[in-house]
């Protein structure tokens, strides 16, 4: 079935709406945030909920424009979002993560996934900790580094080459996009309670 230029917009269009991250869930008190970047900062807490156990990430618009922020890809499989999760042992060795979906094939129509942020808004995704996964030098899951006492922040990066492939996947109707934001940002660190 070969679709035509319209209804394949019309569908990313549509897709990408429904891949809007979520507003926030609580207050902003125990997120611990990093240095603002082109305006954009991250944060990062721990979930609530001990019996499951989530990193909630929080992208905030610190600027006074309105920024389109390109956090990933969907694909057939799955998103796959530009983060790194930096576990940090006691001793301050690092390891660095990726959300389970990064290991994963890409099936199907891959198109952008992106937050718009307006002035001062924030929104925020949430990962289940069994899900960030650590491959070197031994491949281990962060709800086990977590409970030998590693703390964790994350990294987020979009490179010119990657908002530019989102720009030529969103031409046309998504032409008044103000893509996109560049840059690489971190969340302040954070510890599991003790």
């Amino acid at each position: 079935m070969k679709l035509s230029l319209p209804a394949v917009m019309a569908f990313v269009a549509a897709f990408a709406s429904a891949q809007q991250p979520q507003a926030p869930k609580s207050s902003t008190a125990s997120i611990a945030w990093g240095t603002p970047v082109n305006g954009i900062r991250l944060g990062a807490s721990f979930g609530s909920d001990p019996a499951k156990p989530t990193l909630r990430v929080v992208f905030e618009n610190v600027g006074p424009t309105v920024q389109d922020v390109l956090i990933g890809t969907k694909t057939g499989r799955g998103p796959i979002y530009d983060m790194k999760f930096i576990a940090t042992a006691t001793d301050g060795k690092e390891r660095e993560g990726l959300h389970i979906s990064a290991f994963s094939s890409v099936g199907g129509m891959v198109v952008p996934i992106f937050v718009r942020l307006n002035a001062g808004e924030k929104s925020d995704l949430e990962f289940p900790l069994k899900e960030i996964v650590y491959t070197s030098p031994t491949t281990v899951r962060l709800d086990a580094l977590v409970k030998q006492g590693y703390s964790v922040r994350v990294r987020f990066e979009v490179k010119q080459a990657s908002a530019d492939w989102a720009k030529q996947q969103t031409a046309g109707d998504w032409a008044k996009l103000s893509w996109p934001w560049i840059g690489t940002v971190s969340s302040g660190e954070v510890s599991p309670a003790r």
